[in-house]
């Protein structure tokens, strides 16, 4: 099973602290419409409470927990989930766009920022609890999700918007929605009410949540990264641009983020040199 680095998680040597966190690719049969299949356990003292923060990715997920299987629509900008006692979380992550394969008569911009119950949303004939009933383990997990995403694809190919939420993650140097109309041979209009219908935002809050997601895994990686070298690789003309979308969003400088997720990763490996 291919594991993959977390994506969009914030402050993630803080979050290893208090959770295991579970990354692994789909099959190639799945992999033009699901991103990833992710799990989250926790095992927390008593009375605390750990808040994690992420970066919103522009998707849909589909997830299995405690209390039910549930389909998140694209969230807001910045979400938070709580943890406390003992406990798990397992999803699949469309890529952007592709839940429309899933859902094809729902206009997933109605599915945005909201939980939904899976079984609302599906035929009721697909089995959906089993893969929290049965599993034993994340690989078994897994494999139970896939037969899932099987069934309910229903062999429908990716929508057209997955191609084109592709190439804004891909090209870091595009900042404008018009660019990606200019790529599709559709207006801007156009554009704007595909996105409605398969992505659940706008071309240009698709666009804005890559960039800043990227930037926030890139100082996660590089903790001595500069801010100007940053904009830059990601598109921006100027370090202010960037530093005013970043703090709208993560509600923190680029700068101050960088401080703080190397103190954390130094606090990380002094608990691990700690651990027996």
């Amino acid at each position: 099973m291919s594991r993959l680095a977390p994506k969009g998680i914030l402050d993630y040597d803080e979050a290893l602290r208090h959770l295991r966190i579970h990354r692994t690719a789909p099959p190639q049969d799945l992999a033009d419409l699901v991103e990833c299949h992710w799990e989250v356990t926790w095992d927390l003292p008593a009375g605390m409470v750990h808040r994690q923060r992420n970066l919103s990715h522009a998707s849909v997920t589909l997830t299995w927990e405690s209390d039910g299987a549930w389909v998140y629509g694209v969230p807001g900008k910045v979400f938070t989930r709580e943890s406390s006692g003992s406990g798990w979380a397992f999803g699949v992550k469309f890529r952007s766009g592709a839940a429309r394969a899933f859902f094809p008569t729902l206009p997933i911009a109605d599915l945005t920022g909201l939980r939904a119950p899976l079984r609302e949303l599906v035929s009721p004939g697909l089995a959906i609890e089993g893969i929290s009933d049965r599993a034993a383990d994340f690989s078994e997990r897994v494999a139970l999700a896939n037969g899932f995403c099987r069934s309910l694809r229903k062999g429908r190919a990716a929508p057209a918007s997955v191609q084109l939420a592709t190439y804004i993650e891909s090209d870091r140097s595009l900042l404008r929605a018009e660019t990606v109309a200019e790529k599709a041979g559709v207006s801007l209009r156009e554009l704007q009410r595909l996105f409605r219908f398969e992505v659940g935002i706008t071309p240009k809050e698709t666009i804005r949540r890559f960039r800043l997601q990227q930037a926030a895994d890139r100082i996660q990686a590089d903790h001595d990264i500069s801010c100007l070298r940053l904009a830059l690789e990601l598109g921006y003309f100027d370090q202010a641009h960037f530093a005013r979308d970043f703090s709208a969003v993560v509600g923190t400088s680029p700068d101050a983020y960088r401080k703080r997720v190397r103190k954390a990763s130094i606090l990380g490996a002094r608990d691990s040199r700690q651990r027996p």
